[in-house]
């Protein structure tokens, strides 16, 4: 059904099954934001008798200024805003080009050390961090190194991918989100434990996976950095929500907008035009099972769990986090493995956070 905006003058258009004929609701309009209540006409309008006044011309409803009606009761199509969202990736920070570029040098295991050092350099900020993570306490280097060239030879190009990564990830993930009720480093040091975790899984199950875990461990929650203003401005009726049910955070994401952050995060991916099958692990991380077999998927759910369970997580349902139980039984990892793990995710997030604070 159309109506029209009685401030901005615009046409909205709301979905036939979400309105009753005759029971007042309310929307936002999505060109101006006003919140406006609309009323669905209960019957169609007696034809004017002779003498009437003429009537102005009117919407499919009424529509008027009002904020008696929780927001929630009307919502567009979860496809609606699924396509709102995706449009406003044009405003999320651009992955750095100059990390597409040297992951794929990278994956040349003769690939030349000055032709990569020249590719990082191309940014100098990102140049700079590499620098920066290359000489922090975690690496252990007995002597400064002062150029990319310098700590690609004394690093090696594995461990230069991973310093890499991290420090064109840094100022992406490390900020609040106050729609999830994350402060600022919060979400980093979570996105830190769960790379770090995922390439110790790979490690042990699938060493030439290892590179690919990291990265997509570290990016696994970046749909949350797209859905957060959404999630902000229906606040309240996330937390009435968690309140009243056993609902995971995930469970009530598709419940209210129709769709989770997972999900929104594999097209992020696409954006960012990260290989398909990292995307395909970020999309499918909470549920490996539905992935089509991804190890990867496998490794960066088991690693969120141990992150989740070992206090490193994100949210108020965090100790709860829900296992893909036949995903992570084929692992079989040992009591050994996971103390393991945690130990070097541990290890990994304190210096990584550290050294950005002496930074």
């Amino acid at each position: 059904m159309q109506v029209v905006c009685g401030k901005c003058r615009k046409a909205c258009v709301l979905p036939d099954d979400r309105l009753i004929p005759g029971k007042a609701v309310v929307f936002e309009c999505p060109s101006c934001r006003t919140r406006l209540t609309f009323t669905p006409k209960a019957a169609p309008a007696p034809a004017p008798k002779p003498g009437d006044k003429p009537a102005e011309p009117a919407s499919d409803g009424e529509v008027r200024k009002g904020i008696s009606v929780p927001f929630f009761q009307v919502r567009p199509t979860p496809d609606s805003i699924r396509e709102l969202i995706l449009s406003t990736l044009k405003d999320l920070p651009p992955m750095p080009q100059v990390m597409l570029k040297a992951r794929e040098l990278l994956s040349n295991p003769r690939a030349n050390f000055d032709r990569l050092a020249k590719i990082i350099e191309t940014d100098q900020a990102i140049a700079t961090k590499v620098l920066r993570y290359a000489n922090s306490a975690y690496y252990g280097l007995s002597a400064k190194v002062g150029s990319v060239q310098h700590a690609a030879v004394v690093l090696g190009h594995r461990t230069l991918g991973e310093i890499l990564t991290v420090a064109s990830a840094s100022d992406l993930l490390d900020r609040p989100l106050e729609g999830y009720g994350l402060e600022a480093g919060t979400l980093w040091s979570h996105s830190l434990a769960v790379a770090s975790a995922a390439k110790s899984i790979a490690t042990i199950k699938a060493p030439a996976l290892a590179d690919d875990a990291f990265t997509a461990g570290l990016i696994h929650d970046a749909g949350k950095l797209v859905l957060e203003k959404h999630v902000r401005k229906q606040k309240w009726a996330f937390t009435k929500q968690l309140e009243r049910t056993q609902h995971m955070w995930l469970d009530v994401e598709k419940l209210i907008l129709g769709f989770d952050h997972a999900e929104i995060a594999g097209d992020v991916c696409e954006k960012w035009q990260i290989p398909e099958a990292l995307g395909v692990a970020v999309r499918h991380h909470h549920l490996p099972s539905e992935s089509g077999g991804s190890r990867l998927a496998a490794f960066v759910h088991m690693a969120d769990a141990i992150a989740m369970r070992n206090g490193m997580g994100t949210g108020v349902d965090a100790q709860r986090y829900r296992i893909d139980e036949p995903v992570t039984q084929s692992l079989a990892l040992t009591t050994e493995h996971i103390n393991r793990i945690t130990h070097e995710f541990m290890e990994f997030v304190i210096k990584t956070t550290q050294h950005q604070e002496d930074a």
